[in-house]
């Protein structure tokens, strides 16, 4: 299966894969134009589309069990391995709240403040889904207290997350929750990710990288690869038997389609069978694993930094006027292969100074992330001088 400095080549490639995935489909989703929006080529690659999520969800349950299960007790006390884990879950929750801002400043966001405001704050996407999850997968794995019982307690989380959505998704049960508690257990209130059923896919992640570590030691990993592949395949046709059984609805769901995750279990098979996939290739060769590594290792920073650059954030555009709108497909095309360039050129800088020069990005980091609360608190408009007395401040 290849490995590189411990880390698992086929799971760096999905990782990727889903990466460039998600750059497209963002891409897409904000700049193409008509008629190409309507066509049936772009309505069918919605599925494709979906893929990305699931397959990125996935891969960080497979990542977290090999990265945990070397170490496993320093996971279980108070240890700088437990302390760096905890510090990066909160960097991940606290950049995906900052994408949900609805203005560039404190006072501002008070002066303009409504229920509906607060609503896509509290909403769940990818980054509160990881954050969340990856907290779920630490208690399983304090729960369980050995790596033995790890997949046990996992499974019984994942079948409970699947058997919860019979509840969820039902209108009068949200019509009784919280605002913010129903945005984080289904899709009524705007959350692309909500915990419900979306974490499932990183647990069940967690499972066949419990189920590969396992066999792996004795030398017989492809029978974990084996199994996933013929789940993923039993998916993809359940899938396609429950569309025929329950008519307008996809088990567990009954609700209306606009509100139910779509695809749920072909986008599951889908996303699994891509992973065994290049697991089997990289068996025979291992394509692009510089690549793969460097996109892999800072795909936090990707995934925040392109956000910005084509949603903007706290309700200002992005980069480019809302003229750019409606752009051809060839002109999309050339957006996102410049796009893909420069995230693997940021990727690549992270990289090499996290190798070359490590005080240094702490000290940026560390200053970018103060600078911006600073600037949202400390002033009642933003303008690039106030921005960067922030920064120097900081």
């Amino acid at each position: 299966s290849g490995e590189r400095s411990g880390r698992v080549v086929f799971v760096d490639q999905a990782r990727a894969l889903a990466i460039m995935l998600m750059l497209v489909g963002h891409s897409l989703d904000q700049f193409l134009g008509e008629p190409a929006r309507s066509g049936i080529v772009y309505q069918e690659y919605q599925f494709v589309r979906g893929i990305s999520s699931v397959l990125f969800l996935m891969v960080s349950g497979f990542s977290f069990v090999i990265a945990s299960f070397h170490r496993f007790s320093d996971y279980r006390g108070v240890t700088p391995r437990l302390m760096a884990r905890v510090r990066r879950i909160a960097l991940i929750l606290f950049l995906g709240y900052v994408l949900h801002l609805w203005a560039p400043t404190l006072q501002q966001s008070l002066q303009i403040m409504t229920p509906q405001h607060l609503e896509r704050f509290v909403r769940f996407d990818v980054l509160q889904n990881i954050g969340f999850g990856l907290g779920l997968l630490h208690l399983a794995l304090y729960l369980a207290g050995s790596p033995n019982r790890f997949w046990k307690v996992a499974v019984v989380l994942l079948l409970a997350i699947l058997a919860l959505a019979v509840l969820t998704y039902r209108p009068d049960v949200d019509a009784r929750l919280p605002v913010a508690v129903g945005a984080m257990v289904n899709r009524y209130h705007g959350s692309l990710f909500p915990v419900i059923p979306y974490t499932a896919y990183l647990l069940f992640g967690s499972v066949f990288g419990y189920g590969f570590w396992r066999l792996r030691e004795c030398g017989k990993e492809g029978r974990a690869v084996l199994a996933t592949a013929v789940l993923a395949v039993g998916l993809i046709l359940l899938e396609l038997v429950i569309r025929r059984l329950i008519p307008g609805g996809i088990f567990p769901y009954s609700t209306p389609l606009k509100h139910m995750p779509g695809n749920t279990f072909a986008r599951a098979g889908c996303a699994m069978l891509l992973i065994c996939g290049l697991y089997l290739l990289g068996r025979y060769r291992i394509l692009l694993p510089r690549l793969a590594f460097i996109l892999s290792k800072d795909a936090l920073a990707v995934y925040f930094v392109h956000l910005l650059l084509v949603y903007g954030v706290a309700s200002r555009p992005p980069l480019f006027s809302d003229s750019v709108h409606g752009m051809s497909g060839l002109q999309v095309t050339a957006w996102i292969v410049g796009l893909s360039a420069s995230m693997t050129a940021m990727a690549w800088a992270i990289g090499w100074a996290r190798t070359h020069r490590p005080g240094l990005l702490v000290t940026v980091r560390h200053t970018l992330i103060l600078g911006g609360i600073l600037s949202f608190v400390m002033w009642p408009e933003l303008t690039v001088l106030q921005v960067g007395i922030s920064t120097a401040i900081a």
